[in-house]
């Protein structure tokens, strides 16, 4: 298999979890304009989450996203596309088949390490929709934050989610989508009175976290 390809791979048994890879994707540009420019994203930061532009392969075309499983395990390559003719032909992002993004949590692995983990006992955490809010955030000191890579919760990020922290910082876009996201885990999240959580609705000048400035996030999530 050619490293830059991304293979199919069979079902998990319990159809619970994703197989991890036994392959990394290999020269991602991370200096890539949609990085530095677009998403205002340092080297530092892209280094730390393994992002890049991939110029063969299933991902051509598209900033690689590695996405990692609880443990740590790389488990597949989300990739997101960065012109409009690709967006309008194949969507935003692509995921590989057999991956079941509803099974993860982006970042979830990184901040129950140490000492990451310290500040999500302290504060809790903050559940952000896409990769590169997660990213900002990060970049821009709130290493606490997670994203479903979508709108969508399922029961198995539910789970994940009330297992590690009781408390919960709701962070979403400000469209349509992303207020039915926050109804949706302040509806699942506050089934028990153990659980608290915040809502932030972004101001309108804002649609999403990775609009926010340094100084607003510390403001925000203080």
């Amino acid at each position: 298999v050619h490293p830059n390809c991304i293979p199919q791979r069979e079902e998990p048994e319990d159809n619970n979890s994703n197989i991890p890879l036994s392959f990394k994707l290999k020269n991602l540009d991370s200096k890539h304009p949609f990085i530095t420019q677009n998403k205002r994203l340092t080297d530092e930061t892209a280094t730390e989450f393994g992002i890049g532009f991939c110029s063969k392969g299933i991902m051509k075309d598209r900033i690689a996203i590695p996405i990692h499983d609880i443990e740590g395990n790389l488990v597949a390559y989300a990739g997101r596309a960065v012109n409009e003719r690709k967006i309008k032909e194949e969507g935003k992002y692509r995921f590989p088949s057999g991956f079941h993004k509803s099974h993860e949590l982006y970042n979830l692995h990184r901040i129950l390490s140490s000492p990451v983990l310290s500040i999500v006992e302290k504060h809790g955490v903050v559940i952000t929709e896409g990769f590169f809010d997660v990213m900002w955030l990060w970049q821009c000191g709130i290493k606490n934050a997670v994203a479903l890579m979508g709108t969508a919760v399922s029961k198995h990020q539910l789970e994940k989610l009330k297992a590690v922290t009781d408390r919960f910082f709701i962070f979403t876009d400000n469209d349509t989508a992303g207020l039915a996201c926050a109804f949706s885990l302040q509806t699942q999240l506050s089934d028990k009175e153990t659980h608290h959580f915040r809502y932030h609705k972004p101001y309108s000048a804002y649609h999403s976290p990775e609009d926010f400035t340094q100084e607003d996030l510390q403001i925000i999530l203080s």
